[in-house]
């Protein structure tokens, strides 16, 4: 298992080191350092989790500095800026962008932080940016930049920090990271479509609910446990640390931490580990493997088995460092 996982990673982060090698090559030429808006750009998904396979997608969020009432991009540079992105994910040996890349957009970091909590948050696809940046998170091109995104996006969530910084707890934050996993909920309930009567829509759907109990769950409940076990008092560079971290460590700081749920870690890795294997074949491979009743049944019993260990670890932690009833889990 541990050896399964450290190979994932280590492919992960030299796959990552490239890009952001070829992407600084590139982008140099159409985004000098001096230019306004500033950007910075950053990978999602299994690559920024150092648990991609050979199959992964990339996926990409563009941050700007400023808002969009602000001084805008360019037509010229954003086109630029967009095709660099699409050569060097070529090069890569990425697949297309999905959606025929819809989602290739520039977003502003004060929108981002503005927005929290309102009715254009999921409107603009701040609030799915904005949690993935703390969540699952690595950087593919500006670093500095990159990090002050972070501490912009954290320091919202600390408004009340200075009258409370001996016993602040992040409750706002905890609070939305909830929300975005509520809202990933619903937009399976949504999109899902494994009641359709085309055999590889219902395959598609199946796949999509075991991402979602393997996957979507680690990276919102890591996050939170790992931010609770700092007890009852948690600072901005807490966060930082934790956002930091890839999930699968999160897990492995939480047993450091706390060595009486050392079972509870070791089991989700283990269950995690038949997840990254199971989905990591190639995409017509997996679909044909879920379609069967059989191997179904066998994997949502490893998906019954990690969302039991994770709730034992939460609440657990949330009991130690009373958070139990800022939580409904």
């Amino acid at each position: 298992m541990v050896e399964f996982l450290e190979t994932r990673r280590s492919d992960s982060f030299a796959r990552l080191s490239r890009l952001r090698e070829d992407l600084a090559t590139r982008l140099s030429e159409v985004d000098p350092p001096d230019s306004e808006p500033g950007l910075c750009i950053y990978a999602t998904g299994s690559l920024a989790r150092l648990e991609a396979n050979p199959a992964s997608d990339l996926d990409a969020f563009f941050f700007l500095t400023g808002s969009a009432n602000d001084k805008c991009l360019s037509r010229i540079r954003d086109v630029k800026i967009l095709n660099s992105v699409i050569v060097a994910s070529k090069e890569a040996d990425f697949p297309d962008f999905s959606n025929d890349g819809e989602y290739l957009k520039f977003l502003h970091i004060n929108d981002v932080v503005e927005h929290i909590g309102g009715r254009e948050d999921d409107y603009h696809n701040a609030l799915t940016a904005r949690m993935l940046l703390l969540l699952e998170s690595k950087y593919i091109y500006n670093e500095s930049l990159f990090d002050e995104f972070r501490y912009q996006v954290i320091n919202r969530y600390f408004t009340d920090f200075h009258s409370h910084n001996e016993d602040f707890k992040p409750i706002f934050l905890l609070n939305d990271v909830l929300r975005f996993w509520r809202t990933l909920c619903l937009n399976y309930e949504n999109g899902r479509e494994w009641r359709s009567a085309d055999e590889e829509k219902r395959a598609k759907g199946h796949l999509s609910n075991l991402k979602l109990r393997f996957s979507r769950l680690n990276i919102c409940f890591s996050f939170i446990a790992l931010l609770m076990s700092f007890g009852p008092a948690v600072s901005q560079d807490n966060v930082m640390e934790v956002c930091r971290t890839t999930p699968l460590d999160r897990l492995r700081a939480i047993s450091t931490k706390s060595p009486n749920l050392a079972p509870n870690i070791e089991g989700l890795l283990a269950e995690y580990a038949w997840f990254l294997e199971a989905v990591g074949k190639p995409k017509a491979e997996v679909l044909s493997w879920i379609s069967d009743r059989s191997n179904r049944d066998v994997a949502f019993s490893h998906g019954r088995k990690f969302v039991s260990n994770m709730y034992s670890v939460v609440h657990h932690i949330a009991e130690e460092n009373k958070y139990l009833r800022y939580l409904v889990i």
